[in-house]
């Protein structure tokens, strides 16, 4: 029971791995104690010592003996040793080793794989004469040994092999047989053949053959006999017995291997049976290739009203012919007859079972023809299923263009119509009523007619003139094996399409003429279309040119139309005189070409009569030309100088790839600058210093310039857009204050010139502008006093605007007084809503609001009511609201406009802005956003008043008041039930004027995976660096959050929410790097007898030294100190 248990205990513990080593160890430790303790007992001392005898005790000096059983200590579970009693050592390995074996789960992968075994073979006399194919396929890339046994067999001819590898057949002794060695590549399949023999045994009538033959995936045997009708019987695999001929026999058997034995004899005749009544339908289609390629697709339904059978025979017309490869057919085989006395070939078909039902059979068939003279005749008649009682089908024709079919010696058939559907394959029908019938075919070449119509298309660049050109032809009668267009002068680059082009054998550099030979993938229609690359150099000096247009050979030519474009800095001129089989044609066709491009287009046609056409032209090259024009549009007000600028391009005879600008350094720096092209913005593609003239770079000087990729190629008219803010801040009402507005400037390199440039600059009604800038001068019906529009020109494109501005005195005109204001903005990543609410208090009898750029404005209430009548004025985001004078007013404005973020993590929201009013004396702004959305650290300025709640197992922050209660302290319309519930609610507060703020947002999986992946990093760098948990590290560490989270309380709450799941997965890879450090460092098997060394220190090796003194040849039991291990 205890050896059980213990078996039990080692075959399902996990320590067994961890106790090799020390089972392995102790045991050596015993047999050396063993071995000591006998030669201690085979020696004797050198004095021995004389123990004082008692009454009754043995005279015989105490002997040495083991004490059984053996003990073993093992530690279960717990780490406590326990004992093992009667298991010796050699047992507890054997457990070990089983159990390893049980755990190892490599399998050995073959070398190699018999795919397939074919055997074929034929009875001679007394011995067997067969063929043996082996496919094999390598695993590896080493030599291989494929036994292929055949013991009893004897070799005819040397082996054979197939495939490119080291092939080494041997034949081995001791009944191994023949060995086929190989050496290939790995996944391959290589075929090895042996022509042997081997000696058949006689018994009586029967017939015996033995041969041994290796296992394979598919295997086959195939033998003939000399016997009709023949019975065998095999020791395995399927057998089938086939006739083979009128005196043969074929045993045919599947998946043959290992010892394997045949035998036959002289099978017993049957008995007559009733002879089957069949019935036969043909449908054959006749398919007419060519003159001498003709064959027919035919499909036969054969059944029986009588009776059952297992083969039938057909008789093909003559002259006609199976062709090699059939279709596969499951259920019966084809087998050919001997030829009639008329040359009519005949097919016999055998079923694999006898059957009464209707039985499909798929013929492919080749005609020969049967006469020669002006066209050729295949006689299609005579097809026949014999011993049929009745026969009846159809024959359909299918005849390639080009030919032309005739019929003769019509009997037995009639023509009929060819139905509808079918009308685009077929183009006659006969049907056919009884077996014998009689239908002559007679083939036909039609008369080639080629007719062509060309296009020519002439690209004239200032190096190359590029010729496209195109030809449709319609062609009747037989297809041509090539076509031929004269090339003269010009050097071919394609052809196409590859589709109807022999492109092997196609000659590209033989253009008098290009014979362009065609493939068979003609359409039914006849029509082909050809597409035709050329070209020619133009010498660097030349300025005339003169071109040989391709000629097609066909026997009807339509006048081609030629279509003459130049490069946008070429022009041609041509003469009547230059031109030779060309005139220019009053109505061109409408070809596409693209328009931004400016091409100068020239028309022409070939005149009927021409024999060759040639175009010539004088050329001449223009330069790049660019003209520049400018439009600036300025907006000021008390804080930001918008500039938007427009520069027209025109660009004439070459494209422009890139456009420089210049600009102020500080312009630049302030990454505040766009280019766009048709609403675009276009990408920066390299800047470097230059000085305002733009004559030499560098780095100390204020101007840059950049280079800017417009997307494209620009030629005509384009318009580039050039947007950027100027921030400046005006201190003081009535003191005038310089102002400098920075412009951007194109380069005017190249030959640029400026054609005109234009600003005009637009404040608010509570500025004053005035010029004062010599270079720009105002325009005659613009002002220019202290007003707030200007209109300026200047020559040239200076890069700079300065004005002086002056803050008019709105106090002593005006008195408007914001006491309290409420802003509620509904945020998500499509659209914000806003409602905007002032208490005010003015002197004026209307009130003036700006909106913020993009915004759209919804509805307008004061004191309650809905004001539907709105002023819009300076076509701004201003509207004008009329209200009772010296009285405090409730304005409301609901509005929306487009969700948009600046960049990621950045929220940036413009607010409506009451003009001309004092600062609020309390300010609330109201923040709603999605659930997953959260906001991280609020704007400058702006005050939270939030509270922390528990919310589910977190806790959130939520708002101190809420939007009903706000609605209370504003006086303002109860909207309290379109307030959303599942939202985030922040609210903030401020004193002053609202302006618009950046905030700082996350979406929740950002933050949850940022804290907890932070979390987790630095716990596992803690677990498995050891110098990150060093005491001045961590206190460091730990007071840099400390001081982050008195800064930021509330961040810092939210974030440490955000990494309780990091902090928890790192406790547990803490947890499980302690359990695995603990099976690591387990204890080790003890047993066997405790030794004591000489030379050993221990206090417990001195005990064990004291102890032997007094008993040399004594054992001492097993001990174990605490904190030791023996090895």
């Amino acid at each position: 029971m205890i050896r059980n248990g213990l078996q039990s205990f080692f075959l399902s513990s996990q320590i067994v791995p961890f106790c090799v080593r020390a089972i392995a160890v102790v045991a050596m430790g015993a047999c050396l104690s063993l071995a000591l303790d006998l030669r201690a007992q085979s020696t004797p001392p050198s004095r021995p010592t004389e123990k004082p005898r008692s009454e009754g005790n043995d005279d015989r000096a105490p002997r040495v003996h083991e004490i059984q059983p053996t003990t073993y200590y093992v530690k279960d579970e717990s780490g406590q040793l326990v004992p093992v009693l009667n298991l010796s050592l050699t047992e507890l390995q054997r457990l070990m080793q089983r159990e390893s074996k049980t755990n190892d789960t490599s399998v050995q992968i073959p070398e190699f794989t018999l795919q397939s075994l074919q055997i074929r073979g034929t009875l001679e006399g007394s011995r067997v004469h067969f063929t043996v194919d082996a496919t094999i396929r390598l695993l590896t890339d080493a030599w291989v040994r494929v036994p292929l046994r055949l013991d009893n067999a004897i070799w005819r001819e040397a082996p054979t092999y197939e495939g490119q590898a080291e092939v080494v057949v041997l034949s081995e002794g001791a009944g191994q047989g023949y060995v086929c060695w190989l050496r290939g590549e790995s996944g391959q399949f290589y075929t090895v053949s042996l022509e042997l023999m081997a000696a058949v045994e006689q018994v009586g009538t029967e017939y015996r053959l033995d041969l041994q033959l290796p296992r394979a995936t598919s295997s086959t045997f195939d033998l003939q006999v000399p016997i009709r009708g023949a019975t065998a019987m095999v020791s395995n695999g399927l057998l089938e017995v086939l006739e083979a001929g009128e005196d043969a026999s074929r045993l045919l058997v599947s998946g043959v291997g290992g010892d394997f034995r045949m035998t036959w004899r002289q099978g017993v005749p049957r008995p007559a049976t009733l002879s089957p009544l069949l019935e036969a339908h043909i449908e054959q289609v006749v398919k007419v290739d060519g003159v001498r390629q003709v064959t027919a697709d035919l499909r036969l339904r054969v059944s029986s009203l009588r009776g059952e059978f297992d083969s039938f025979t057909v008789r093909l017309p003559p002259g006609a012919r199976l062709f090699p490869r059939q279709f596969n057919q499951s259920g019966l085989r084809l087998v050919e007859q001997p030829e009639v006395d008329s040359g009519a070939r005949r097919i016999q078909v055998r079923l694999d079972r006898a059957t009464s039902a209707m039985v499909e059979v798929q013929l492919l068939i080749e005609y020969i023809s049967t006469a020669e003279g002006q066209g050729t005749e295949y006689d299609l008649g005579g097809f026949e299923v014999e011993d049929a009682f009745r026969q009846s089908g159809t024959i359909d024709f299918a005849v390639k263009s080009g030919l032309r079919l005739t019929w003769k010696s019509i009997a037995g058939v009639q023509r009929t119509f060819v139905p509808e559907s079918l009308r685009q394959k077929l183009s006659a029908r006969f049907e056919m009523t009884r077996r014998s019938y009689s239908l002559l075919m007679q083939v036909a070449s039609k008369e080639t007619q080629i007719s062509v119509e060309p296009a020519y298309e002439v690209y004239v660049d200032q190096r190359t003139v590029r010729l496209d050109a195109t030809f449709k032809y319609r062609i009747r009668g037989a297809s041509p094996y090539g076509l031929n267009i004269q090339v003269p002068g010009w050097q071919v680059t394609q052809v196409g399409p590859e589709t109807v082009i022999d492109a092997e054998t196609l000659e590209m550099e033989q253009t008098d003429p290009l014979f362009i030979p065609l493939t068979t993938a003609m359409t039914d229609s006849g029509e082909l279309v050809l597409h035709m690359k050329a070209q020619q150099s133009i010498p660097e000096d030349a300025d005339h040119i003169s071109l040989r247009l391709p000629r097609p050979e066909a026997r009807s030519l339509v006048p081609a139309p030629v279509v003459v474009i130049s490069a946008d800095n070429i022009e041609l001129t041509v003469s009547e005189q230059d031109l030779q089989g060309l005139e220019r044609d009053p109505f061109p066709p409408a070809i596409e070409v693209p328009m931004e491009q400016q091409r100068r287009r020239m028309h022409f046609r070939e005149r009927s009569d021409a024999v060759a056409s040639v175009l010539s032209a004088a050329i001449e090259v223009h330069p790049r030309s660019v003209s520049v024009s400018g439009e600036a549009d300025v907006r000021l007000d008390a804080r930001v100088a918008r500039v938007q600028q427009r520069i027209q391009y025109r660009i004439a005879y070459e494209p422009l790839r890139r456009l420089q600008f210049t600009m102020p350094r500080e312009l630049f720096d302030g990454g505040d600058v766009q280019f766009l092209y048709q609403q675009q913005a276009l990408p920066l593609i390299q800047w470097h210093t230059v000085d305002p003239e733009g004559l030499s770079s560098a780095e100390d000087l204020n101007w840059v310039r950049v280079e800017v990729d417009p997307l494209g190629e620009l030629l005509g008219a384009h318009e580039i857009v050039v947007q950027h803010d100027q921030p400046w801040l005006l201190r003081g009402n009535d003191r005038e204050v310089p102002l400098v507005i920075p412009l951007v400037q194109p380069w005017l390199g190249d030959g640029t010139v400026v054609t005109g440039n234009t600003a005009r600059v637009q404040s608010g009604t509570e500025l004053t502008i005035r010029l004062n800038d010599a270079v720009w001068t105002p325009l005659e019906n613009s002002t220019t006093g202290s007003e707030s529009d200007l209109t300026l020109a200047a020559d040239g494109m200076p890069l700079q605007l300065a004005l002086r501005v002056t803050r008019r005195d709105q106090r002593r005109q005006s008195s408007t007084i914001i006491s309290r204001a409420w802003l509620e903005t509904r945020w998500d990543t499509a659209k914000r809503r806003d409602r905007a609410v002032f208490r005010i208090t003015t002197n004026q009898d209307n009130v003036a609001i700006e909106l913020p750029g993009e915004a759209d404005l919804r509805r307008v209430g004061v004191d309650g009511t809905d004001v539907t009548h709105l002023v819009l004025r300076d076509e701004q985001q201003i509207r004008t609201i009329e209200v009772t004078p010296g009285q405090e007013h409730v304005l409301e404005l609901w509005y929306t406009m487009p969700a948009a973020t600046r960049w990621p993590g950045v929220l940036e929201l413009e607010v409506p802005r009451v003009l001309q009013a004092k600062s609020h004396h309390r300010v609330y702004w109201t923040l709603m956003m999605p659930p997953h959305v959260h906001l991280l650290t609020p704007p400058m300025g702006m005050t939270p008043e939030l509270t922390w709640t528990w919310r589910g197992l977190f806790w959130s922050r939520v708002s101190r008041l809420q939007p009903e209660d706000l609605e209370r302290w504003m006086g303002a319309t109860s909207q309290s039930d379109d307030f959303p519930q599942t939202v985030n609610h922040y609210l903030l507060s401020s004193f002053g004027t609202l302006d618009g703020h950046r905030f700082s947002i996350a979406s929740r999986s950002t933050v949850l995976m940022a804290m907890s992946g932070t979390a987790l990093l630095a716990g596992l760098a803690l677990i498995y660096i050891r110098r990150l948990r060093h005491p001045a590290l961590l206190f460091a560490v730990g007071l840099t959050l400390f001081t982050l989270i008195l800064g930021y309380p509330d961040l810092s709450a939210a974030l440490a929410q955000a990494a309780v799941l990091g902090v928890l997965l790192s406790l547990i890879a803490c947890a499980l790097k302690w359990v695995m450090d603990r099976r690591l460092t387990g204890g080790s098997l003890i047993q066997g007898v405790a030794y004591a060394s000489p030379d050993s220190q221990t206090i417990r090796a001195s005990s064990l030294q004291s102890e032997n003194r007094g008993a040399s040849t004594s054992t001492i039991p097993a001990t174990m100190v605490p904190g030791e291990s023996q090895a």
